[in-house]
């Protein structure tokens, strides 16, 4: 699960370095948004939250809150999606890592 959240923060780098490579979420933070720069900044630190919760959800199940982080990594990775899934590897690799907690592996 901790690979997701590094895939997610290195999607947002992405996003800045790479337009085309956007996610969904900024496209419609686009309809709301003034400029370019607010649109990345608010999917910047969208993505900054659910890389957190990914990271929380790591540290519950290294110290024993197996099912709880597992259900967390989960919801985390899937709520990625929005933000473009940390180049989708993330969001199969925190879906994985979420399963694996919940079923004690």
């Amino acid at each position: 699960m901790a690979t997701s959240g590094i895939l997610l923060m290195a999607s947002v780098v992405a996003a800045f370095a790479y337009y085309p490579s956007r996610g969904p979420l900024v496209y419609l933070i686009a309809t709301v948004a003034k400029s370019q720069t607010t649109m990345m900044i608010l999917g910047t630190i969208i993505t900054m939250i659910l890389c957190a919760g990914m990271f929380l959800a790591t540290a519950l199940v290294y110290f024993g809150c197996r099912v709880l982080g597992g259900i967390i990594g989960f919801t985390f990775a899937v709520a990625s999606i929005v933000t473009g899934g940390g180049f989708i590897a993330g969001l199969v690799l925190g879906m994985i890592g979420g399963c694996l907690a919940i079923l004690g592996k």
